[in-house]
């Protein structure tokens, strides 16, 4: 559609580059022009939608919310494309050692390095299938072993796939024993994955520490002090104290101007919707970054927090409003 392409050139080079790129990844049979400028369109229609609904209570409120939904619809589409991308490249990851070692077995019984990629070609290694096709019909045009195995990696988004196939393109030009060497790559990342695993169990009490810390501490001291300063703030206004500090009238006058008693209130302003923006502001800064820790802990990439940063948003944000009306439910009575 001429409305899709209009909104697909709108968007930066970069960002229509890095979304085809997934697109392959993931093997949608879509056009890139076609989805970028649908979600162009559908965050278009959700700007004016918002907008519209919410200009009457602030201009520039409205507009930074409307444009705040609209680029949030791109994030969205985005990062479920690299999620999609991600899980086809951990189970390339996680069958690669396999593949290896079938293609070692093959060249031991008998059949050439090229004749073993080919004859290893197998549905259910998945996308790390169409990566072998495409090396077999290099080799069968007449292509070289190199050339070949570089086809593999293009299937998936895989910086474990990218080394493996280095270190099998370095044995070839060096001349080396091809089966001795997938074996040795595949027996080593098998022990690379169950080092990772015990990394994992060693550092989940760091995990657990920064999901308590952020999620249920901070919004249980926060909900804790914005009650207490609102019932400190309601306390003071109902003090009289203008009438209890009032200076005495003194009578007489001075430079003929005459001198009347005065008063002055030490009631502190207290803005408690002010304070309460502030918390949720921290709130929801301290959880970001934490989502963003707890996903390099747990996955050795910050990236895969867009799995865990909704959680720990979202967890923290319900606890303060919870915790915080159970505070004035129980007490309100008290103080």
């Amino acid at each position: 559609m001429i409305i899709y392409e209009k909104f697909y050139k709108i968007l930066p080079k970069f960002y229509r580059r890095k979304v085809k790129k997934l697109l392959e990844y993931c093997e949608f049979r879509v056009d890139v022009v076609d989805f970028l400028g649908f979600i162009s369109f559908l965050a278009f229609s959700l700007f004016i939608i918002t907008f519209l609904l919410t200009f009457r209570i602030n201009l520039l409120f409205a507009f930074l919310i409307s444009l705040s939904i609209a680029v949030l619809t791109h994030a969205a589409f985005y990062f479920w494309l690299l999620s999609q991308a991600n899980s086809r490249a951990k189970f390339v990851e996680r069958i690669l050692p396999d593949a290896l070692l079938l293609i070692a077995s093959n060249i031991r019984a008998g059949l050439t390095p090229d004749e073993a990629l080919i004859a290893s070609t197998r549905e259910e290694f998945g996308p790390l299938a169409k990566g072998f096709r495409k090396a077999s019909e290099k080799l069968i045009t007449g292509s070289s072993a190199e050339e070949a195995w570089r086809e593999v990696p293009k299937v998936v988004k895989s910086r474990v796939l990218d080394s493996t196939i280095d270190l099998i393109i370095d044995g070839i030009r060096s001349g080396g024993e091809m089966a001795t060497l997938l074996e040795s790559i595949a027996d080593d990342l098998r022990n690379v994955e169950l080092l990772k695993k015990e990394i994992r169990a060693i550092v989940r009490m760091y995990v657990i520490f920064i999901f308590l810390a952020g999620c249920i501490a901070s919004p249980l001291i926060y909900s804790l002090v914005s009650y207490l300063l609102g019932t400190l703030a309601a306390r003071w206004a109902a003090v009289p104290t203008t009438e209890i500090y009032r200076v005495p009238q003194l009578t007489g006058s001075l430079g003929g101007a005459e001198m009347r008693g005065g008063g002055f209130g030490l009631a502190p302003k207290i803005d408690i919707n002010l304070i309460t923006n502030f918390f949720l502001t921290n709130l929801l800064v301290t959880n970001f970054f934490a989502g963003l820790i707890i996903s390099l802990i747990e996955t050795g990439s910050e990236k895969e927090g867009y799995k865990y940063v909704p959680i720990t948003l979202s967890i923290s944000l319900a606890l303060f409003f919870l915790f915080r009306t159970v505070l004035i439910a129980f007490l309100s009575s008290i103080i």
